[in-house]
């Protein structure tokens, strides 16, 4: 086993990779880079890049806009997929620091994996994102309206919890299915 993580380094995100039983260093793979230093971007500071495995698959999320699909063995690229942020970069900041009680955009949740779709609530954006896990091509994409974060996916449900009610969506096409 190793114990995976994302962090940023002289303006490079990577995918590091530790042995469990010292934390000694295994190996590690350049995700991307990011414009501004993580010591300046307050946002990014509090919103853990956490890895998720699934599948053959490593995916990691880089807090910049980006998720990067490693294969878990050779750890090559499969693919990247970019999501346009519906915010600046300072608006997003701003907002982020303010506090208005129930936030105004997602909570942070960890890139969920069902079947082969990757579920993504991109906090700087305002949708709910669904990937083909082989390739990273979009299957689906809906607005966030009231919601605040993915709870998970059962029975072919993605359920999502808003600040007064739960709704449930279908996994295959982002329809909704009940609330």
């Amino acid at each position: 086993g190793e114990l995976l993580t994302i962090a940023e380094k002289q303006g490079e995100i990577r995918l590091f990779a530790f042995n469990p039983e010292d934390g000694s260093p295994l190996w590690s793979q350049l995700l991307g880079f990011s414009e501004n230093e993580i010591a300046g971007d307050l946002a990014r500071q509090w919103i853990s890049a956490q890895p998720t495995v699934a599948n053959g698959v490593i995916l990691c999320p880089t807090m910049t806009g980006w998720i990067v699909a490693l294969d878990r063995q050779s750890h090559e690229l499969l693919w990247f997929h970019r999501s346009p942020p519906s915010k600046s970069v300072a608006e997003f900041q701003e907002s982020f620091l303010e506090i208005k009680g129930l936030r105004q955009g997602w909570c942070y949740t960890p890139l969920i994996v069902s079947d082969q779709s990757v579920l993504s609530t991109p906090p700087d954006a305002d949708e709910l994102i669904c990937l083909n896990l082989a390739d990273g091509s979009k299957r689906w994409s809906k607005p966030r309206d009231k919601g605040l974060y993915v709870v998970g996916v059962h029975q072919e449900q993605v359920i999502l919890v808003e600040q007064r009610k739960v709704r449930a969506l279908h996994l295959s096409d982002g329809a909704k299915s009940w609330e």
